[in-house]
């Protein structure tokens, strides 16, 4: 009896240590198996992270390529501004009188206030989502450290034209010129001629002139100066994201130019609502609408001729319109989900611009 109490003791022990063993087990498969999805979880959340953030790299680096092409436009209406004022500013230090009226013509456009500021709109809703810290390429996001520098230096330039303008060129303008013969020479036409005569020959000596002019000539040259560093800074950032996301899924101004021909062309423009492609837009005159696509369709696939139908859902605006371009004269077919919920295939002829 005593050998059988020990046998059972024995062997309760024994399965006591398996129950713990097994207990320990079941334990570390657990959480084993909590961590792994944790990690996953994460990783997916990483994911869809970086991919956010690659669509607003995409977004700010169309931003920026604008910008710069606005920019360099803006440089040379500077530079041309710069030069009137130059040519001014030479027949008052000369006392020039025989070329008043070649003064009068370079004043035109003075009584009209300068207004620069670009507020970069994407670039900000990233920045004020906290996503800076999560860009992988330590240069890319550096630049981006001295981005509100850029942008609180463009508010402060506005600020300072508006304020020159109201405090010194407005003013003397009121006191001493006729102000319809200054406005700009696209709204010149409209206004209301006579009045008062500007006396030039008088304020070729007026040192409120010789001020206002050489006011207006330091707004110029800061703020080509601005446009010189602020478009340098760009094209820094340009080059970082396009070695961040690569060429390939880039859009150069003069390329997206061409899209929005074709787009023209055949007549309408899509956007992007709940990841879906929506056609928004639609030229009563163009081929699209011709061959039956109407606003409010869903774009759901996009066929190039004699190839395979690609489905088009989750795809950036611009890559879809990289698939609807084509040469004039050929033919794309637009797969497309209706209001009332029917799909149909469009088929649309590639056309100029009218």
């Amino acid at each position: 009896m005593a050998i059988l109490n020990k046998i059972n003791q024995s062997s309760s022990q024994k399965k006591k240590r398996f129950n713990i063993r097994y207990i320990l087990a079941e334990i570390f498969l657990i959480t084993a198996g909590i961590l792994i999805a944790l990690a996953i979880d994460n990783w997916n959340t990483d994911r869809e992270e970086q991919k956010m953030i690659e669509k607003y790299l995409i977004e700010m680096y169309k931003e920026y390529s604008n910008e710069i092409e606005r920019m360099e436009k803006r440089k040379i209406d500077l530079n041309l501004e710069l030069d009137k004022n130059t040519r001014a500013l030479n027949i008052i230090k000369n006392s020039q009188y025989d070329s008043i009226q070649v003064l009068e013509n370079l004043l035109l456009g003075l009584g009209n206030p300068v207004s620069d500021w670009k507020q970069f709109p994407i670039t900000k809703e990233f920045l004020d989502q906290n996503l800076l810290y999560k860009i992988k390429n330590e240069k890319l996001k550096g630049e981006y450290k001295n981005f509100t520098f850029w942008i609180d230096v463009n508010k402060e330039l506005k600020d300072f034209a508006r304020e020159q303008y109201l405090n010194t060129t407005e003013p003397f303008i009121n006191s001493n010129i006729n102000f319809s013969t200054l406005c700009c020479p696209n709204i010149n036409s409209s206004m209301i001629q006579g009045g008062p005569k500007t006396n030039y020959k008088l304020l070729m000596n007026n040192m409120e002139l010789w001020n206002t002019l050489s006011f207006r000539r330091e707004f110029i040259l800061i703020n080509s100066g601005i446009i010189d560093g602020q478009t340098f800074f760009l094209k820094n950032i340009i080059e970082e994201i396009t070695n961040e996301v690569g060429k390939e899924n880039l859009i150069e101004p003069a390329e997206m130019d061409e899209f929005k021909k074709v787009m023209q062309g055949i007549g309408f423009f899509p956007q992007i609502e709940e990841d879906r492609l929506k056609v928004a837009y639609i030229d009563s005159k163009g081929t699209a609408f011709k061959a039956g696509l109407n606003k409010g369709d869903i774009i759901l696939m996009v066929t190039q001729p004699d190839e395979e139908p690609i489905d088009i859902s989750g795809m950036d605006i611009f890559d879809v319109m990289k698939l609807v371009a084509g040469p004039i004269g050929t033919t794309v077919v637009l797969t497309v989900k209706r209001t009332d919920g029917t799909i149909e295939d469009v088929s649309v002829v590639r056309d100029v611009v009218k």
